[in-house]
């Protein structure tokens, strides 16, 4: 005899093992029904780089991985540009600073003093303005590389699928 059984009945089936088998054959047959979909072309897959076919695949991995490489090395030198104009702004403001000094000091009277101040005051905000033109410059090329990157990234997800 076997387990669940009386001697004089058949099997014994609780309820949750018949609930368990229903939502079993449930599950067969929904997915035998997708797996026909899939074969007589109902289904749509987002494409994926993983559907394409081998050669296909490399190619478009090498051609993200080229512009992923391009965009870092413009992003570099976007980066060093930055670094020396920042670099000659600090060298420029040293020099302005010293000029001010020598004249400040050479002063003899207080015209001559106020004279030095409104000098190296507009100066001051020519740098400034220079400073400022020349970050805006970085930041729209840091952007404008950035989102050719992520427009390019988009772009080598893969073909759409279509049938």
């Amino acid at each position: 005899m076997g387990r669940g059984m009386l001697p004089s009945e058949g099997p014994v089936i609780n309820k949750k093992e018949q609930t368990t088998d229903q939502a079993a054959v449930k599950h067969q047959k929904t997915l035998g029904r997708s797996i026909v979909a899939q074969t007589h072309g109902k289904r749509r897959e987002k494409p994926s780089p993983f559907n394409l076919p081998p050669a296909d695949f490399t190619a478009t991995t090498m051609k993200s991985f080229e512009e992923f490489a391009k965009a870092q090395t413009e992003q570099w030198n976007n980066l060093r540009e930055t670094n020396r104009q920042w670099l000659d702004s600090v060298q420029a403001e040293a020099n302005l600073a010293s000029e001010f000094i020598s004249k400040l000091t050479a002063a003899h009277s207080i015209p001559d003093a106020m004279s030095a101040y409104e000098q190296w005051g507009n100066r001051r905000l020519e740098l400034l303005a220079e400073n400022t033109k020349h970050l805006m410059e970085n930041a729209q090329k840091f952007i404008q590389t950035s989102a050719r990157l992520l427009a390019n990234g988009q772009q080598s997800k893969g073909p759409s699928v279509s049938s």
